[in-house]
């Protein structure tokens, strides 16, 4: 039986955190965002054509809805992404903010298989007794 989560884990910034948007997160990112629904917003982020507001929210929101208390959520997105215009760039690499932004965003919308225990993943090989 499978067990989809709309959570993920992911190393960013200065560590690992848990991202999750449920209702409120996503009802509060559309208002934020420019009042425009949840689709759209994963549209212009997973298109590349998305505002500096959908990464930062996205991610800020992510992190309360992962569990950080609202104040720490807004401390490591100021530090990491920046306030009101980003004041570090948003750098390439795994775990730049645009690629949290989607990783979170997508874990919404389709959430992530767990994988069972003992089980492979297609591709992988392990060894066999």
């Amino acid at each position: 039986m499978s067990n989809l989560k709309a959570e993920v884990v992911l190393e960013w910034g200065d560590g690992e955190y848990a991202f999750s948007l449920k209702g409120a997160q996503i009802e509060e990112l559309e208002q934020v965002c420019g009042k425009v629904g949840f689709g759209v917003i994963f549209q212009r982020v997973m298109l590349g054509t998305w505002f500096w507001a959908d990464i930062y929210q996205t991610v800020r929101l992510g992190l309360i809805g992962g569990g950080m208390g609202a104040v720490e959520a807004k401390r490591l997105t100021d530090t990491y992404i920046g306030r009101e215009k980003p004041n570090v760039p948003l750098a390439a690499g795994p775990n730049n903010p645009e690629s949290v932004a989607r990783a979170v965003l997508g874990a919404a919308m389709h959430g992530f298989e767990d994988i069972p225990s003992g089980e492979a993943v297609a591709g992988e090989t392990r060894p066999t007794e």
